[in-house]
């Protein structure tokens, strides 16, 4: 399923994601160990940083699912947020 998350230019994990993606090419989205899928794109949005990830563990998927919608990308601001967002 694939997710695009738009996080505040503040977060460090979200901009550790995207160097990484630039640098290497790939970069998983994960955070405190658990995996929840992989990287296609990153950029800028509306000032806010763009994460497109192929979301692929079953229960955020689900979760997803139940709670957003099912629609490709499903589209996350979590920008309000802070910056402990999974990235």
């Amino acid at each position: 399923m694939l997710v695009k998350l738009l996080l505040p230019q503040t977060d460090e994990d979200a901009r550790c994601v995207v160097a990484n993606f630039k640098r290497d090419g790939i970069a998983s989205l994960s955070t405190d160990g658990m995996h929840y899928g992989f990287v296609r794109e990153v950029g800028e949005e509306d000032g806010k940083i763009m994460i497109v990830a192929d979301a692929t563990e079953p229960e955020l998927v689900k979760w997803i699912k139940e709670n957003i919608g099912d629609d490709e990308p499903i589209e996350m601001d979590l920008s309000s947020y802070g910056s402990d967002n999974a990235t």
